[in-house]
């Protein structure tokens, strides 16, 4: 065997505040750092084929890129790359800095931006050897054999440049993320009731049109690939005797979207006695009240659910699929089953004025989620709002480092500036969060001294905004 055998998987250095990690990369509001759950797939998959690997994540402790060049040695084979398009400028940087100090390690990318711009960054950046697109853990599997066989890659799927890979269709045959790699007490978001809340999956791809919603159209697919039951609650028994998991967050597209699915996942929790907390997210038009109580008696404390507007005008243009009516019946049906509520909304798609976003701003108060969440419209390459943006002249930008979404607009309509699109996403959280009455209600809900801990630090983080 050559000498170079090793694989690292990384993700790379980045801005304060920036986590590209999670399905909408950006600066978190409150502070959220996210478990990078499909690298540590990647990662697990080299180690089932006992190639060696190692995880880097470089966001927690934010370790610069002179400290990661010193995890590297002349073993390294291949360092795979995560990228986003509001870091892709960064991510590059540190590549280049990578093949600089060791010109014989092959750069191998991943990530929704490069699966879509793939060939042209390829083009331009010589320093760059690989590109996987899409669901990539057998991709880099398959490339990392090759490397320290000393094989040609021309014939290896999923490499732009090459033939496309299908997606993984059994996901029961992946084995368990390589999480032995992660700080896990470093991964925080504030909505979660227990510190140590660990990530895990059920099912990949989403079957909805949704324009502007990126993993289903650059990286997994509408197909739903789904894990058994038996799977899943095999992992959630690791989680909690092996990882010390305290909490659990399901980072499916969609967990609640077949009513009878999620009965037999609930129902195998039940039977094997398993007791934690947990969360997901949902659509409000495949929730129902039988499926509800038995989520809330597994350990279900809240389903987020993607509410985007009040305009049904608006939410047809992004092909939602939904209505206001059955907004307001989800909302209703998942409290009265013991359940919290998280809404997400969506300020600056197509057909925005001031006039809707302020009335989505009061229904977000009248609807009364435990919780809510602002983002604004950010058009990532790959996906359809991209491309409509396109056509109709609405991008006021391509410098990919504004595509941030949690302070920054790069959508400016005829009608609606960019700069009225950022000043409603800062008064939908003032007056969503600061309600007389609200503050107090979440106090007076706090069940443990971490929980308080969260709350705080969450607020502290969105008033220094």
């Amino acid at each position: 065997m050559p000498n170079k055998s090793k694989t690292l998987i990384i993700n790379p250095p980045c801005e304060q505040g920036f986590d590209r990690s999670g399905r909408w990369p950006a600066k978190t509001v409150a502070g959220t750092v996210i478990e990078p759950l499909f690298l540590a797939y990647a990662a697990a998959v080299l180690e089932k084929e006992s190639l060696p690997v190692e995880l880097i994540d470089c966001r927690p402790f934010y370790i610069s890129i002179e400290s990661l060049l010193k995890k590297f040695d002349d073993n390294v084979a291949l360092a795979v790359i995560q990228t986003s398009t509001a870091s892709i400028n960064q991510d590059l940087a540190a590549a280049k800095k990578i093949k600089d100090a060791f010109p014989e390690t092959k750069i191998a990318l991943v990530g929704s931006h490069v699966s879509v711009l793939g060939k042209e960054i390829l083009e331009n950046n010589r320093y760059i050897d690989f590109i996987a697109k899409g669901e990539y853990e057998y991709t880099i599997r398959d490339l990392a054999k090759s490397l320290i066989k000393g094989e040609n890659t021309a014939n290896i799927a999923g490499l732009i440049g090459n033939a496309d890979r299908p997606y993984i269709e059994n996901l029961d045959e992946l084995p368990l993320p390589a999480r032995h790699f992660l700080p896990l007490d470093a991964y925080f978001e504030p909505l979660f009731k227990s510190k140590r809340t660990l990530r895990l999956m059920g099912s990949r791809g989403c079957p909805y049109q949704c324009t502007f919603c990126l993993w289903p159209q650059t990286m997994y697919g509408r197909k739903v690939r789904f894990r058994s039951p038996e799977k899943i609650a095999d992992e959630i028994e690791y989680l909690i005797n092996s990882c010390g998991a305290k909490g659990l967050y399901f980072e499916d597209d969609t967990f609640a979207l077949i009513p009878e699915r999620v009965i037999k996942i609930c129902q195998e929790i039940i039977n094997r006695k398993i007791n934690i907390p947990w969360t997901c997210m949902g659509r409000v038009d495949t929730v129902n009240e039988e499926m509800l109580k038995i989520m809330e008696k597994a350990g279900c404390y809240m389903i987020r659910f993607g509410v985007e507007s009040s305009s049904q005008e608006i939410l047809n243009g992004i092909k939602k699929g939904t209505t206001i009516e059955k907004i307001i019946k989800a909302f209703d049906i998942t409290k009265k089953a013991g359940i919290e509520t998280h809404a997400s909304y969506t300020l600056g798609l197509p057909g925005e004025t001031k006039k809707t976003m302020e009335e989505t701003i009061r229904f977000s108060v009248k609807l009364n989620s435990d919780y809510a969440q602002f983002g604004i419209a950010m058009p990532y390459p790959g996906t359809e709002l991209y491309q409509e943006a396109e056509k109709n002249g609405w991008l006021k930008t391509h410098n990919w480092q504004k595509f941030e979404a949690s302070e920054n607009s790069v959508l400016e309509y005829p009608n609606l500036k960019a700069k009225d699109i950022i000043e409603a996403h800062k008064k939908a959280y003032r007056e969503f969060y600061f309600r007389p009455g609200y503050a107090l209600k979440r106090i007076v809900s706090v069940k443990s001294y971490t929980e308080l801990c969260q709350l705080i630090k969450s607020a502290v983080n969105m008033i220094s905004r």
